[in-house]
């Protein structure tokens, strides 16, 4: 069962309270959650691959999950990078933002 932050949501809007409510659940639990299997951990921050995402979330499509992170990303609730030695691997890493887990912190 999924459930979201009332104050993100008013803030945001439901789906990116949910993905940044749940998210942050995940990384709380990593060896319960699949997606974390190949995860990267650089300076205390868990990045997952964003393809890997829909494994979590598979109620939302893939243009939503993609709308979604790109809103999170424009608000600062997500960073991302691209931490794989080939040129040719272009997989982007995301993990939450020092911004949302402040505000999950704010608003509990």
């Amino acid at each position: 069962m999924h459930c979201f932050n009332t104050f993100l949501a008013r803030k945001y809007n439901v789906n990116v309270s949910i993905f940044i409510t749940e998210f942050n659940q995940c990384i709380g639990l990593m060896d319960g959650c699949s997606i974390f299997e190949d995860a990267l951990v650089i300076d205390d921050d868990v990045y997952v691959r964003s393809k890997d995402l829909l494994e979590v979330f598979p109620y939302f499509t893939v243009d939503q999950m993609r709308t979604i992170v790109s809103r999170c990303l424009t608000e600062g609730l997500l960073k991302s990078g691209f931490f794989t030695e080939s040129k040719f691997d272009r997989t982007k890493w995301i993990a939450l933002s020092d911004k949302a887990e402040e505000e999950l912190r704010f608003s509990s």
